[in-house]
């Protein structure tokens, strides 16, 4: 791998929330504009998107829908932990927010669809804005807690990581858009004494849309299952040194060692094999991107950015 060029240091990059968590049938709070707030799970005068639709948007690559998405937290005046807070600035919409509870995800944008849901007494579900439309619809509702779910790049498949109301992990599954049928994809993971307790689990695609990484974690470290959705096939990426999940393309998994502080070193895994080596000694922060079929890392550290070409 070689790196590209460097550029000066100035603020920190920044990365919206990539874990994705998802809720059945909770009310969600969207404002439009001036006017007062109301309670719906989509912007007024918006027709439900069709299977169409989603693959239309989640195909679409417009530029600058980015900026006009923005995460944030609510708290209370005692500084309690409430929930989310997703502001869009749809292109034909207008401004929209939507209140999220605590245990709740929004992000990140695939193609112009932004998914967002969050858990409820009566289980959660998973629903998407087309930042472009400003039209949202309910993509799946559950019993169960949804704690994760990402669209395929082609817009024809949910990808959602679930758990019981008591917290036992339920895997992978897939819905069918058009269908509405769900397959389970990946099964629970397995515990293991060595990591201790699972608690996060974050869903991220390749660069090429043709893999989905499942990263598991523990306190201190990470199992990442790689899942070709062609073929159906799992790979397991695990061991000491495996931390959080930067992101993967064809060839590598790019993840930081298991550090508890930053900066930390990041390091490259080799899908055929695993064989493991550093990217980069001490980074504060890393993030995969890809602009006319180049993918590049972009690594924050104390010298600047670095921009890697793998």
């Amino acid at each position: 791998m070689k790196q590209a060029r460097r550029r000066a240091r100035g603020a920190p990059l920044l990365v919206l929330a990539a874990s994705l968590i998802a809720v059945i049938s909770f009310p969600a709070v969207m404002q439009a504009g001036p006017p007062p707030a109301r309670t719906s799970t989509q912007p007024a005068a918006c027709l439900p998107l069709s299977a169409n639709d989603i693959a239309m948007a989640a195909r679409s690559a417009p530029r600058g829908l980015a900026r006009r998405v923005s995460v944030g937290e609510r708290v209370s005046a005692s500084g309690e932990f409430l929930g989310r807070q997703l502001s869009i600035d749809s292109v034909a919409g207008g401004p929209a927010r939507v209140s999220l509870p605590a245990d709740s995800f929004a992000g990140p944008l695939v193609g112009s669809l932004m998914l967002f849901g969050g858990e409820t007494e009566e289980g959660s579900q998973v629903s998407a804005i087309d930042v472009a439309a400003g039209c949202a619809t309910t993509l799946i509702g559950s019993a169960d807690v949804i704690r994760g779910a990402t669209i395929s790049r082609d817009g024809a498949a949910l990808y959602f990581h679930s758990v019981t109301q008591r917290r036992r992990d339920l895997g992978v599954r897939r819905l069918d858009i058009a269908s509405g049928g769900v397959e389970q994809v990946i099964g629970p993971i397995e515990a293991d004494a060595a990591y201790g307790v699972t608690f996060a689990t974050v869903l991220a695609w390749s660069e090429d849309g043709g893999s989905l990484a499942v990263q598991s974690c523990a306190i201190e470290r990470c199992r990442t299952r790689v899942l070709d959705t062609a073929t159906g096939e799992l790979a397991l990426y695990a061991g000491d040194g495996h931390g959080a999940l930067v992101g993967l393309d064809a060839a590598r998994l790019y993840v930081f060692d298991d550090c508890h502080t930053r900066p930390c070193a990041l390091l490259a895994i080799e899908r055929d094999g695993g064989a493991t080596s550093v990217v980069a000694d001490e980074a504060f922060h890393a993030e995969m991107a890809s602009q006319a079929g180049l993918t590049r890392l972009l690594i924050e550290t104390a010298a600047g950015v670095e921009e890697v070409t793998p």
